[in-house]
C-alpha cells in the first residue's frame, strides 16, 4: 500500500480543489499521474487495486475517479459495476448540496487500447477512456470535461434558475445545421423525427427493463445512438451508447441509474432542440 493511500494529497491544492481517487496498482503509473493532478491543482487519493477504490469511494465523496483496469484482487471493470450499483442504491457519500441522483465520474486509464476494452469500460458505466502513456493536457482537459458536466448538475438541481446558463448544451446547433447541409427545411423536419422517435425509444427502453429484455433495450438504446449523431447531440448520444454496451454485457440491470440518465438527457436535448428549430426559423425567414 502506498504512503499515500487513505490520505489526501495536497501537493499545493486548497481544500476546495476537486478530490480526486487515484486506482492504480503500478508504483510507476502513480507517480506520473499524481505528479499530473498536481499541476492541475488536484487533490488526491490512492488505491492500489479496485478493492481499495470501492472501499475508498464508500468512506469519502469524491470528485472523481481515474480507474486502472488490470489490478489484483478485483479489476477496474469489477470495482465499476460495484461503485454504480452503490450509486444507484444512494449508498455513496455525496459532498453537502449534491443531488441524490448525483453521477460520479469514472475515467478509465489503461494501456490496452483494443475497442472491445473501450466497450467494456463503457457497458459497466464508466464516462470517459484514456490510454497509457498518459499525455497531462489530454488528461487535464478530459477530467475538466467531465467534472464541469458533473458541477452543472449539481448547481442545476440546487438552484435551476440561477445556474441554466451554465450548463453545457445538449446539442451544438452549428454543427447540426452543417449536418443538414445548411438546409432549415431538412433540419426542422429532422428535429420533429428525433423528438417523435426518442419519445418511442426511451419507453421502449423503459419498457425492456421491466421485461428484463436485453435486447430490447440494446435495439432502443442503438436507435437513439444513431439518432443523435446526426442530431450532433453528444450527450445523448454517449448516454444511449452507456445503456447500449451495459445490455451487451448483461450488467444493465444492476445499473438502472444508466437508463435514468438517458432519460434525463433526452429531455434536456428536447428543450435545446424546440430552440434550435426556432432559431432556424427567426434566422432564415
Amino acid at each position: 500500500m502506498d504512503a499515500n493511500s487513505n490520505q489526501t494529497t495536497h501537493d499545493g491544492a486548497n481544500d476546495s480543489a476537486p478530490l480526486v481517487l487515484i486506482v492504480e496498482d503500478n508504483a510507476v503509473n502513480r507517480l506520473i499521474v499524481t505528479k499530473y493532478l498536481q499541476k492541475g491543482n488536484y487533490r488526491h487519493e490512492i488505491a492500489v487495486n479496485g478493492k481499495e477504490g470501492v472501499e475508498a469511494v464508500q468512506r469519502k465523496a469524491f470528485d472523481m475517479v481515474l480507474m486502472d483496469l488490470a489490478m489484483p484482487e478485483m479489476d477496474g471493470l469489477e470495482a465499476t459495476r460495484v461503485i454504480r450499483r452503490l450509486e444507484s442504491q444512494q449508498s455513496l457519500p455525496r459532498r453537502p448540496g449534491t443531488a441524490a441522483d448525483y453521477h460520479l465520474p469514472i475515467i478509465a486509464v489503461t494501456a490496452n487500447v483494443l475497442n472491445g476494452n473501450r466497450e467494456a469500460c463503457y457497458a459497466v458505466g464508466m464516462d470517459d477512456f484514456l490510454s497509457k502513456p498518459l499525455n497531462l493536457q489530454t488528461l487535464l482537459q478530459t477530467m475538466e470535461k467531465h467534472l464541469s458536466q458533473s458541477k452543472s448538475t449539481a448547481l442545476q438541481a440546487e438552484s435551476p434558475q440561477v445556474v441554466e446558463s451554465q450548463v453545457s448544451p445538449a446539442l451544438d446547433y452549428t454543427a447540426f445545421l452543417e449536418r443538414c447541409l445548411g438546409d432549415v427545411s431538412l433540419l426542422m423536419m429532422a428535429a420533429e423525427q428525433f423528438e417523435q422517435q426518442a419519445i418511442v425509444d426511451i419507453d421502449a427502453v423503459r419498457q425492456a427493463m421491466v421485461r428484463c429484455d436485453l435486447e430490447g433495450v440494446r435495439e432502443s438504446a442503438h436507435r437513439l445512438k444513431g439518432a443523435a449523431s446526426y442530431l450532433e447531440a453528444e450527450p445523448v448520444r454517449l448516454a444511449a451508447q452507456r445503456v447500449e454496451y451495459a445490455a451487451k454485457d448483461k450488467s444493465i440491470m444492476t445499473a438502472p441509474d444508466l437508463v435514468d440518465v438517458l432519460a434525463k438527457e433526452i429531455e434536456r436535448c428536447l428543450v435545446d432542440l424546440r430552440s434550435a428549430v426556432q432559431q432556424a426559423r427567426t434566422v432564415h425567414s
